[in-house]
C-alpha cells in the first residue's frame, strides 16, 4: 500500500493479506469470489472486484472515481470457497487526503 493517499489518485495498488491465525484460512487462491468490501467517509459502502495474488493475499489496483472523497475508509475482504466457506476479513483503515495536505 502507498503510504499516503489521495482524493483522485489511480493506479496505486491495494495489496491485503487475508490468510492469518484468526481467520483459519491458510489458502485463497481457489476463492471462487474475492473481493473488497470498501465503506467511504460519507458512509457509502461500495465493492472493487480484487485479484488474488498467490494464496495469501488480494490485491486491488485503484480505478478513476474510487478515491473521491477525503477522509478515513474501511475495507474488509470477503470470500467465497469452493469448500462451502464464506465470510469477511479484518477490517482495515486508510485515509485519503486532499492535494496539498
Amino acid at each position: 500500500m502507498a503510504d499516503k493517499y489521495y482524493v483522485g489518485d489511480i493506479g496505486t495498488e491495494i495489496r491485503l493479506l487475508v490468510v492469518d491465525e484468526e481467520s483459519g484460512i491458510d489458502d485463497i487462491s481457489d476463492a471462487t469470489v474475492h473481493k473488497l468490501l470498501v465503506r467511504k467517509p460519507d458512509g457509502s459502502e461500495v465493492e472493487w472486484e480484487a485479484d488474488i495474488e498467490g494464496t495469501q493475499y488480494l490485491t486491488y489496483t485503484v480505478q478513476d472515481g474510487d478515491l473521491d472523497q477525503p477522509g478515513t475508509y474501511r475495507v474488509q475482504a470477503y470470500l467465497e470457497l469452493p469448500s462451502g466457506w464464506s465470510g469477511k476479513g479484518t477490517t482495515f483503515t486508510f485515509e485519503v487526503h486532499d492535494e496539498f495536505e
